[in-house]
């Protein structure tokens, strides 16, 4: 029974963000969001690092749901997210993402998943952030997808890995009761991808951050 309340307050919280962010356009209320769905959930977020200054890509491992607001936590900048097709298609939730500017990919497909990534790198604007989650999915901890790299060295933009710890703990994978806790967000220097080749740059991010 605590758990569907959780949810349901959960669920609230992220229509009424929602909707505020599709009027404002006010990228604080999502942070504003984030420390409201950590709160009610009694999640503690420890962000250890920190980001260098210009432009770079993120990549990191994906634990869970709860990976997004400890990321909106410990960023203290706009992030580009890139996100399932799928969840554009969800009432109010979806447009919110429209208008956050997030670059929806096609999990199924890579050629479609990195052909999104290149025109949203085209089109982006001078210093603006992009996440990728290079696992793509929290199912398979084993997959790695490389097109995010490539892309990266092709535009010659640094790479910052994050390594999440303790998210799935927080909300184990196919579960439904949130548990609490605490999650760490460690962020490491960045990678020259100028200098390095796409499998040197493979490995020393799976050692990071997987």
């Amino acid at each position: 029974m605590k758990s569907i309340i959780l949810w349901l307050k959960i669920a609230f919280k992220t229509a009424l963000c929602a909707i505020k962010f599709i009027k404002s356009k006010n990228r604080s209320v999502l942070k504003k969001w984030a420390f409201d769905i950590l709160r009610i959930s009694r999640v503690n977020v420890v962000c250890k690092g920190s980001f260098p200054k210009g432009s770079f890509i993120i990549m990191a491992n994906h634990e869970s749901y709860f990976d997004i607001f400890a990321l909106l936590y410990c960023c203290d900048f706009d992030i580009i997210w890139f996100a399932k097709k799928e969840l554009f298609k969800v009432p109010i939730f979806g447009q919110a993402l429209k208008e956050s500017g997030a670059i929806a990919v096609d999990r199924t497909n890579t050629r479609k998943s990195s052909f999104a990534i290149l025109k949203a790198l085209k089109t982006r604007k001078e210093n603006e952030i992009m996440l990728i989650f290079p696992q793509g999915t929290r199912k398979d901890k084993n997959v790695f997808k490389d097109g995010g790299i490539l892309i990266a060295k092709k535009k010659k933009i640094p790479i910052v890995p994050l390594k999440i710890t303790g998210s799935k703990e927080v909300l184990p994978y196919g579960k439904l009761r949130i548990k609490g806790g605490s999650i760490t967000v460690e962020i490491f220097d960045k990678i020259d991808v100028e200098n390095s080749s796409a499998k040197e740059i493979e490995k020393v991010l799976k050692e990071k951050i997987l």
